[in-house]
Formats: C-alpha cells, structure tokens, sequence
C-alpha cells in the first residue's frame, strides 16, 4: 500500500505524488521504477543479448559491458541477480572510452527489452507521463536522488532514455 502525504488544502496524496511536486516534477510522474512499474527497471528479469552473450536482465548486460574482460563477463553471466551483478561492476576493469559510451549502451539494451510484446505494452501503457529513476542511493548521473532538503536532483539519464524509447515505440506502432 502507498504512503499518503497530506497536501496543504488536506488533499491526502501519495508520498511519492508528494515528492515530485516538492521536486517541481509533475504529481503523475513515474518516480521510482517498483512496484507496479517495476518493469521499467534495469533488474527485471527480461533476456538481452551484448557482444554475442545472453543475459538474465538490462542490468547483467550493462554490467557485463563496463569491462572487456571476458572472465568478468563471464562472472557477470553466471550471477544470480542483477544485484549481483551491478555490484560485481563497482569493482570492474572498466574499459577505455566507458564514460563515452555508457549512454549508447543502455540505450540499445532498452530497445532489446522493450521489442519484446510485454515489455513494450507495458512502457505504452505509461501514456506521456514523466518517467524518473528516483533513488536513495546518490545515483544522480541514471537517476534522481533524494537530496538533504527532501527533493528530487539528478540527470535521470534512464528515465530519459525509456521516455525515447517509448515514443520510438509509439511512432513504429502508428506506421
């Protein structure tokens, strides 16, 4: 069940509806990818592929790419979750150009994901709203984080890149 806030005028609202308008986001924004968006994240189990290998979800694909080590891809692969996963990437051999390249990346593992029927009916069915990588764990580069004041800072480089996604989706089912 979601926590409720209670807005000036005695509205009760969700806490997160709370948040984004604390943050100047809109109230219906999309802010953290649970329950029941949880397929918009990168831990949902869905099968991509990079450089030749089948992963478990977006996230052991993206880890797997930081490096191009392929025992640590290979590691990454094996791993029981995508938690795992990203963990295992804090301590990868990261590759030259990473930084560079990241973005792009994440962009063509989010298209695998959402080409798949379930995957994409479900991003559809977000409509337009704003979609957010809201966290508490200081990821403002993928994400926004919950700062000292209570409001939401960050690039939301992910959220940006599902809202491309999604409307390259929309624009390929009206052609």
């Amino acid at each position: 069940m979601s926590r409720v806030a209670q807005q000036a005028g005695g509205e009760l609202i969700t806490f997160d509806a709370a948040l984004a308008i604390r943050s100047g986001l809109p109230n219906d924004a999309i802010i953290r990818f649970r329950a029941p968006y949880g397929f918009l994240s990168n831990m949902a189990a869905c099968s991509v592929e990079y450089d030749g290998i089948e992963y478990a979800s977006v996230e052991h694909a993206f880890a797997s790419a930081t490096s191009l080590d392929s025992a640590y891809r290979e590691k990454i692969c094996r791993s029981l979750n995508p938690v795992a996963a990203k963990r295992m990437a804090k301590s990868a051999n990261v590759r030259p150009g990473w930084n560079e390249m990241q973005v792009d990346v994440m962009l063509a593992l989010l298209r695998q994901k959402f080409d798949r029927d379930k995957f994409r009916n479900l991003l559809l069915s977000t409509g337009d709203v704003l979609l957010v990588e809201g966290n508490a764990h200081g990821d403002s580069f993928w994400g926004m984080s919950i700062d000292n004041d209570g409001h939401l800072r960050g690039e939301n480089r992910l959220g940006q890149l599902l809202m491309t996604v999604r409307k390259e989706v929309r624009t390929r089912r009206e052609i």
